[in-house]
């Protein structure tokens, strides 16, 4: 037996002496608060309660089901799993999904139906399973719908569904809402060496001091993990690995309707020397900066239906052709915040798409104006920007009420798919706010201050960008 099936032999021992044990053996878990809402009464109650009933000890369970539920069940089948179920209107009331989520770090509808998969598609949040699950995505809290009729016959609807950030399974997976806590490093460790010898690692792996910081000690070998699809990488850094060079990363800012041909050269100077991304200009400063940055890495960006939004589909496609013929790399275009908050979906996820095609296979990103909008809004805003071929979220233009924030960004990141991107744009004055949205998720930081955040030095003149 070779040392690799050794050592996964003796850690699944060790695992079953610590959590398959008697409950005085196991060691301290940290509790899940879970909130379980029935939405359908035609469940088979037995299985799904006997699963319960067997993690009722280890985690908090906070049980929901409509009233109408109520004398079809009534309480016995709960009490004799030792569960306590609150029988509750199905239809939303304000502030109700609120309060319920705040208790609790998880939520699972067991029961999905049509209906509800079309409630939650539309963000809508009219009944209370549909509100809970909405609320929760706005939350960065997991929601999963759990029914075996859905998987098998509304994939069109789940893989929308996915595409917001929800998780779908089997009735069977609902002890997936009761994930164990992490394998310790010591554990493996002590397996191995039980096993009778050191595990092959990689050469540079060898003797560090530095386990679970992989993020910072190790960033080319975690980004390309992100890269391949991980949604998240374990670190005291959070989600996103911190590069030691934030430049590649900053899109070299300048907007300001006062900006001069002398400082947009400046700009593209500053850009050249620091190897930033990106210089982000106003369209018409488009050729100058493709002149200045020809043969360099540094890409030609520039903003379309600027800084409102407000504009038709045609002129921003028109607009977007003609900045690439310019020499335009990558678009950065504002979504029309009044159409979405009118629920024309429709016409922002084609005003979107509109742009994606003149843009001819270079970057789209899609500015959002996070300050003007509600979360389940920005989440709509990352579905329809999903749909329609873009690239990349973006925050903010700079000249809304406020700029980029960790919440926002970690929203977006969760919401999009793997492959999109994100960029956080706005009040970015320094080093540390610019990394603590890395961390959140973004992988493109829009500036002005951006030789400061480059550098670790204090931002000098003014402007939120």
């Amino acid at each position: 037996m070779n040392i690799e099936k050794i050592a996964e032999e003796v850690t699944r021992e060790l695992l079953s002496e610590l959590y398959g044990g008697q409950a005085a053996q196991s060691p301290a878990v940290p509790y899940s608060r879970v909130l379980i809402v029935f939405s359908r009464s035609d469940l088979d109650l037995q299985p799904v309660l006997a699963k319960l009933g067997q993690w009722k000890s280890r985690a908090h369970l906070q049980l929901v089901a409509p009233k109408w539920a109520q004398g079809l069940w009534s309480n016995a089948p709960f009490e004799a799993q030792g569960l306590e179920i609150s029988f509750m209107s199905p239809e939303a009331r304000p502030g109700q999904a609120k309060a319920l989520l705040d208790s609790v770090d998880r939520l699972a509808i067991v029961g999905a139906n049509r209906t509800l998969l079309q409630q939650i598609g539309r963000l809508n949040r009219e009944s209370l399973a549909s509100a809970l699950v909405v609320e929760a995505l706005s939350r960065s809290k997991t929601a999963l719908l759990l029914d075996d009729f859905m998987l098998e016959h509304e994939s069109e609807l789940g893989k929308k569904l996915s595409t917001l950030g929800v998780k779908l399974g089997r009735l069977s997976d609902l002890e997936h809402i009761f994930p164990l806590p992490p394998l310790p490093v010591s554990i493996m460790a002590d397996a191995i060496s039980a096993a009778g010898k050191a595990p092959s690692l990689p050469a540079n792996c060898q003797g560090c001091e530095l386990q679970g910081n992989c993020a910072s000690a190790c960033t080319d070998r975690v980004r390309s993990l992100v890269q391949s699809g991980a949604q998240r990488v374990a670190s005291a850094l959070g989600m996103h690995p911190v590069p030691a060079d934030l430049a590649p990363l900053i899109d070299h800012t300048l907007l300001k309707p006062e900006a001069t041909e002398a400082q947009v050269r400046q700009l593209c100077a500053e850009a050249k020397q620091y190897s930033f991304a990106s210089v982000c200009v106003n369209p018409t400063w488009v050729p100058l900066s493709a002149q200045l940055l020809k043969g360099t890495p540094v890409k030609v960006c520039t903003v379309i239906g600027f800084p409102l939004g407000a504009t038709d589909s045609k002129t921003k496609a028109d607009e977007t052709r003609n900045a690439i013929a310019n020499g335009a790399q990558e678009i950065d275009m504002v979504l029309n915040v009044g159409a979405l908050k009118s629920g024309k979906e429709k016409l922002v996820e084609e005003d979107i798409r509109a742009v994606v095609q003149a843009a001819a296979g270079n970057t789209v990103k899609v500015i959002f104006e996070t300050s003007l909008l509600s979360d389940s809004e920005k989440v709509l805003a990352c579905q329809l920007s999903t749909n329609a071929g873009a690239h990349f979220v973006k925050t903010s233009t700079g000249f809304g009420t406020a700029g980029a924030t960790e919440q926002d960004v970690a929203l977006m990141r969760r919401t999009i798919r793997p492959d999109m991107e994100v960029k956080a744009s706005g009040s970015i004055r320094d080093r540390e706010t610019a990394i603590k949205m890395v961390q959140a998720g973004a992988t493109r930081i829009g500036a002005s201050a951006s030789i400061a955040i480059a550098t670790g030095t204090k931002a000098t003149g003014g402007g939120k960008y």
